[in-house]
C-alpha cells in the first residue's frame, strides 16, 4: 500500500488484463469505445455538475468538453476500422538466390498504460479522455492516475466506465486507477507500467520524464508541458483587421480563466500601432474567473506579480474585478529587447488569464524573436495579403512549435486524422508525438517484425489486414 492506493493489486490487475486486450479483435476495441461514449452522453447532466462543483468551469464549456471527449472516443473506434493503426509492412519471400523469407512487420500493444490526468480538462484528458482512449484502442490497460481538482468527477466517471467494461465482459484491469502521487510515483517505477502520460507543469512533468528515463528499463513517456504559444500580427493585418484581431486574443487567452495548453502567451504588434489600444480595451471586457485550485491560483498570482515589478514591463490593461478567490485577466506589454536577455521572464509560460503583448519596431525583427521562442504547441502569424514575410516566419516558426496557424487562433483544437497537440521540449518530451487526434495512438504501440514466421502464426487481425493488403 501507498498511501490510500493499493498499488501492487492495481498493477497486478492491470498486468492480467493485458493479453486480453491485446488479444481482443479490433472491431471488438472499437464497439467498447462506442459504449464507453455512449454513456458519457448519457451521464452528461450530472458529470457536467460534478465538474462545475469541482472546478468552477462553466457549464457550458463543460458540456461541449463532454462532446468532445465522445468525439474522440468515436475517432478511435473508426481508426480501428482501418488497418493504418497497425503499421503493417510486408517483404514478401523470395526463392532465391539468396533465399529470403517473408517479413512482416506491425504494430503490437505497449502494454498496462499509467495515465496522469490533466487539471484543466476533466474530461477530454480525464478518466475517459484522449489518453485513455487512445491506449485502449491500442490495446493497452490503463491506470489513470486521478486530478486531486476534479476528483468527484473522475470517480463518477470511473463508475460509468467500469460498468460498461463489467457489462462487455473487459476484465477489471482494463481500467484502474490511483488516487494518490505517491502511489502514482511508484507505479512509474515499476517495471508493470509499460508507458506513461502526463499533461500538467513543466516542473512535475520533468520530475516525472527523470524518474522514467532512470529506471533499470527506462520507461517511454510523454509529457506534455510548459508552451507559450507566441503569436505574430505583421503591419498591414494589424492596420486592417486590427479590431478583430484584438477581440480574438480577448476571447483565446481570456476564457477558462487563461487555463489552457493553447492559450496565447506572448503577442508580437508593431510599435504605436492602433492594434494595442485595442487589445487593451478587449481586454477590459474579460471576466474574472476562479481558477481551478488554490495552487494555481496561487502560482499565477505570484507569476504575474513578478512580471509586473519587472522594470520593462508595463501594465496595459486588466480585465473586469471579480470577487472572492477570482483573478483579473491582464495584458502587460514590453519592448522586444526584454526577450533578449538569457532566461527571460517573458518566455516562460504563465497558466492563466496573462499575455504578453511585445512591440518591435520592423518586420526584420521577427526572424531573430522567432528563434528566441522556447519549443512550443503552437504559433500564430497575422498576416494580410501580399506581407511575404508572414510565410518567412511560418518556415522559422515550424523548427520551434508542434502547429502553425494562419490568421486564426490556437485555442479551441479540432480533433481529427490530421490533428497534431506536440512540440519540441519543453511544450512536450517527445516532439515527435502527439496527445490528441488519430495519431496519439502512435504512443501505446510497438512495432515487430515476424521473420519467416507462417501467416497463421500471426495475429488473427493482422492475417485479415494481410489479406487486405494482398488483394
Amino acid at each position: 500500500m501507498t498511501g490510500d492506493d493499493d498499488v501492487a493489486a492495481v498493477l497486478d490487475a492491470a498486468t492480467a488484463a493485458a493479453p486480453f486486450l491485446a488479444a481482443l479483435p479490433p472491431d471488438r476495441r472499437g464497439r467498447g469505445l462506442l459504449e464507453l461514449a455512449s454513456a458519457l452522453e448519457d451521464a452528461a447532466g450530472e458529470l457536467t455538475e460534478a465538474a462545475v462543483a469541482d472546478t468552477g468551469l462553466d457549464a457550458e464549456r463543460l458540456r461541449g468538453e463532454i462532446t468532445r471527449t465522445c468525439t474522440q472516443l468515436h475517432l478511435f473506434a473508426d481508426v480501428l476500422a482501418g488497418d493504418d493503426w497497425l503499421g503493417l509492412r510486408v517483404d514478401e519471400a523470395q526463392p532465391g538466390p539468396p533465399r529470403l523469407p517473408s517479413t512482416v512487420r506491425f504494430r503490437m500493444p505497449m502494454g498496462p498504460a499509467l495515465v496522469y490526468e490533466a487539471s484543466n480538462f476533466p474530461f477530454a484528458f480525464g478518466v475517459l479522455g484522449t489518453d485513455t482512449a487512445a491506449a485502449l484502442a491500442a490495446g493497452c490497460p490503463v491506470v489513470v492516475k486521478t486530478h486531486p481538482g476534479h476528483l468527484a468527477t473522475s470517480a463518477r466517471t470511473l463508475e460509468i466506465a467500469s460498468e460498461i467494461l463489467g457489462r462487455l465482459e473487459w476484465p477489471d484491469g482494463a481500467l484502474g486507477a490511483l488516487h494518490t502521487e505517491d502511489g502514482a510515483v511508484a507505479a512509474m517505477a515499476d517495471t508493470r507500467v509499460r508507458v506513461a502520460t502526463f499533461t500538467g507543469s513543466l516542473a512535475a512533468g520533468r520530475a516525472l520524464f527523470d524518474i522514467a528515463a532512470l529506471r533499470a528499463d527506462p520507461l517511454p513517456f510523454y509529457a506534455e508541458m510548459g508552451s507559450v504559444n507566441p503569436v505574430f500580427v505583421l503591419p498591414e493585418a494589424a492596420r486592417t483587421r486590427g479590431r478583430e484581431i484584438a477581440e480574438g486574443l480577448a476571447g483565446s487567452f481570456g476564457p477558462s480563466g487563461g487555463q489552457l495548453c493553447t492559450k496565447p502567451g506572448l503577442v508580437f504588434v508593431p510599435r504605436d500601432s492602433a492594434l494595442e489600444a485595442a487589445i487593451a480595451d478587449a481586454v477590459r471586457d474579460v471576466p474574472a474567473a476562479r481558477l481551478l485550485t488554490e495552487r494555481i491560483s496561487t502560482m499565477y498570482r505570484a507569476t504575474r506579480t513578478a512580471l509586473i515589478s519587472l522594470d520593462s514591463t508595463e501594465v496595459l490593461a486588466t480585465g473586469r474585478r471579480g470577487g472572492a478567490g477570482e483573478v483579473e485577466a491582464t495584458a502587460l506589454a514590453v519592448d522586444l529587447h526584454a526577450l533578449d536577455a538569457p532566461g527571460s521572464p517573458y518566455l516562460e509560460e504563465c497558466f492563466g488569464p496573462l499575455v504578453v503583448v511585445v512591440r518591435y519596431d520592423d518586420v526584420a525583427e521577427l526572424s531573430a524573436a522567432a528563434a528566441r521562442i522556447p519549443g512550443s504547441l503552437t504559433a500564430s502569424v497575422h498576416a494580410a495579403d501580399g506581407e511575404e514575410s508572414g510565410g518567412d516566419l511560418v518556415r522559422l516558426l515550424a523548427d520551434r512549435v508542434g502547429r502553425l496557424v494562419w490568421n486564426g487562433w490556437p485555442t479551441g483544437l479540432r480533433v481529427g486524422q490530421a490533428t497534431h497537440h506536440g512540440g519540441p521540449y519543453p511544450a512536450t518530451s517527445s516532439a515527435q508525438f502527439t496527445s490528441v487526434g488519430a495519431p496519439a495512438i502512435d504512443r501505446f504501440l510497438r512495432p515487430v517484425a515476424y521473420q519467416g514466421v507462417p501467416d497463421e502464426a500471426l495475429p488473427g487481425h493482422v492475417r485479415a489486414a494481410l489479406v487486405r493488403l494482398r488483394g
